[in-house]
């Protein structure tokens, strides 16, 4: 199974990040506009071992969330719906349980619940990783339970806030810079700026 570098980097919790800062909204829905959160967003430059450990856990983490929906027979919104679950694995989730009881595979419950947990454990080694490959090594992501920016009650297995605030503004500093060297212009760092393509994809070459 082959994927590209640029798939492995939309997976990242950094660009959900930058996704849901600038893309503009559709009622309460987000919309995914290339040209506001894709060519603005400054991609990191993967090269080397560093590359290779990337690609080794994107394709375990690709595959481990196809076998969770192929095995419980659910889609995507389904398995992030459990992914974001802060009660999964503390109390029985009355919807799944009924979900298996009817293919009478209630007995795998508990082994969904843990391939779920460990998906979650993929997805902050992954996060690690690209932070790393930003050479933000004073970073700690701290993937937990959090409330979400906008709406209170809605809770999400995401980055710390306190942390996010620190890769958005980082983010957004490379995003200016790498502008202004195109541009040569001096730029304030109120919005991002779209990118050359050749920089939002250079690490395209990458596959796995």
């Amino acid at each position: 199974m082959m994927i590209t570098s640029i798939l492995v980097l939309l997976q990242n919790s950094l660009h959900h990040l930058w996704v849901r800062k600038y893309a503009s909204a559709l009622k309460s829905d987000t919309r995914y506009t290339p040209s506001d959160v894709f060519e603005t967003f400054p991609f990191p430059d993967v090269q080397g071992l560093l590359q290779v450990k990337i690609s080794k856990i994107s394709y375990d983490y690709f595959k481990l969330r196809q076998d969770i929906m192929v095995l419980a027979n659910i889609g995507l919104t389904k398995l992030y719906n459990l992914y974001h679950d802060s009660l999964l694995g503390l109390e029985n989730i009355q919807w799944l349980q009924n979900h298996l009881r009817v293919m009478d595979k209630l007995n795998i419950y508990d082994h969904v619940v843990d391939l779920i947990k460990e998906l979650r454990a993929k997805q902050e080694e992954l996060d690690r990783l690209i932070i790393e490959s930003y050479g933000w090594t004073d970073i700690e992501i701290n993937l937990g339970f959090y409330k979400t920016e906008n709406e209170n009650t809605i809770i999400r297995f995401d980055i710390h806030p306190k942390v996010k605030n620190e890769i958005l503004k980082r983010l957004l500093l490379l995003n200016q810079a790498r502008h202004k060297a195109e541009k040569g212009e001096h730029l304030s760092t109120n919005s991002p700026k779209r990118l050359r393509k050749k920089d939002n994809n250079n690490s395209s070459n990458l596959l796995f």
